[in-house]
């Protein structure tokens, strides 16, 4: 779908109310060379955790609530785009901090947000990125594996958000020396006209997840963010922490951009230190 198409249902759908968004205010600081802005969005407030939606782990059939019998991600016929390579749906989020963001979730609804990315994955991914980069806009897709990582939801999904003008740190070859936590880079720009660049990026990414393993002592299905797009692809190994008054941060927000409810939260993460809070959520780079 051409964005233009996208970003016109995007309006409808918000002028309909079937999609909360509003304007995020944007904040931007510096914490010992790594940016952060913070957008305040109210809808976040508004936004349902799983814990609230009283499932149990094993799916049940539900269709007429969900995205198949395997999902726990609300069912709305409006949210849905179209259909990925038949492997993914491309819906957009119905609690909004940009315009637009969307979520590609796997039709297979079994498949969990605990699993690792494989190429459908990629495909699917990079093959919106792709049709986005005419927009004038630059977007990133991430990945947030297990809880972990800010996940609030078993049905194993992407989402897909603007940058927001934003230059993320592996397009800046300086910034990454600043960057507060343990972190792969591969990148998947230059690709053997005999392979995709699907397939390369999942040889990438498994090799990342290989090299996060030995080089931090971690288990086999580890909670980690991936951050990716047409050129490159991050993978932040993560800890479970918690911070009081502010929630766990999602892959966006170990890049830098953090997502919140209300101004309150933003001082609170001015409080306990943005950097410190990044450093506690990864591993040390020192190692």
């Amino acid at each position: 779908m051409h964005y233009r198409n996208i970003l016109a249902k995007f309006d409808e759908l918000v002028a309909r109310e079937s999609i909360f968004y509003t304007c995020p205010q944007l904040t931007t600081l510096t914490d010992n060379g790594f940016e952060f802005q913070f957008a305040v969005s109210p809808i976040l407030g508004a936004k349902p955790l799983a814990q609230e939606l009283g499932l149990p782990d094993q799916p049940r059939d539900l269709p007429a609530r969900f995205f198949g019998p395997g999902s726990d991600i609300g069912f709305d016929a409006e949210m849905l785009l179209e259909t990925v390579n038949d492997t993914h749906l491309l819906v957009f989020n119905k609690f909004s901090v940009f315009r637009p963001q969307l979520l590609l979730l796997t039709a297979d609804s079994y498949r969990r947000q605990t699993e690792p990315l494989d190429e459908a994955d990629f495909a699917a991914t990079l093959s919106v990125l792709q049709e986005l980069s005419g927009s004038g806009e630059s977007y990133y897709a991430f990945f947030n594996c297990g809880v972990a990582s800010g996940s609030s939801r078993r049905h194993k999904h992407m989402q897909v958000v603007p940058t927001a003008s934003r230059t993320l740190f592996p397009d800046v070859p300086t910034a990454e020396m600043a960057v507060p936590y343990g972190h792969l880079v591969g990148h998947i720009s230059d690709v053997d006209k005999a392979t995709t660049q699907a397939s390369h990026a999942a040889l990438v990414y498994a090799s990342m997840l290989d090299q996060a393993r030995t080089r931090w002592g971690l288990e086999e299905n580890f909670p980690h963010n991936v951050v990716w797009t047409t050129s490159w692809i991050v993978v932040i190994p993560r800890r479970q922490v918690r911070f009081e008054g502010i929630n766990v941060p999602n892959a966006a927000g170990m890049m830098g951009s953090v997502w919140v409810p209300e101004e309150g939260h933003v001082e609170t993460w001015r409080r306990l230190g943005p950097r410190s809070v990044l450093a506690q959520s990864g591993y040390s780079e020192d190692l």
